[in-house]
């Protein structure tokens, strides 16, 4: 294990890495992208969902307060759990 999940176009003959993400320190359960595909989401054995952004294989958000590894992550066609997740680490960002 390398510390990092990796994103792959499969559309082609050639599977390429299309992204890196960085970050996740134990193994990921669950991942799905938001509806237009910008966003992906993991869910790790660490407890930790993260929400990464595709293109610049940066973590967005991160919620830890899990009891146990996360075992499913997804995203609804409203993308409101997006907005709830991004709001929920803010308001624990400033909670410290």
């Amino acid at each position: 294990m390398d510390g990092t999940a990796r994103v792959w176009d499969a559309s082609t003959s050639t599977a390429h890495d299309i992204a890196t993400l960085k970050g996740p320190q134990a193994s990921v359960n669950s991942v799905a992208f938001n509806p237009d595909g910008q966003r992906l989401a993991t869910g790790s054995v660490d407890g930790i969902v993260r929400l990464w952004d595709v293109r610049s294989g940066q973590t967005v958000s991160e919620l830890k307060d899990n009891q146990g590894p996360v075992n499913s992550v997804a995203f609804s066609p409203d993308r409101s759990p997006t907005e709830k997740l991004r709001q929920l680490c803010r308001w624990r960002e400033l909670q410290g």
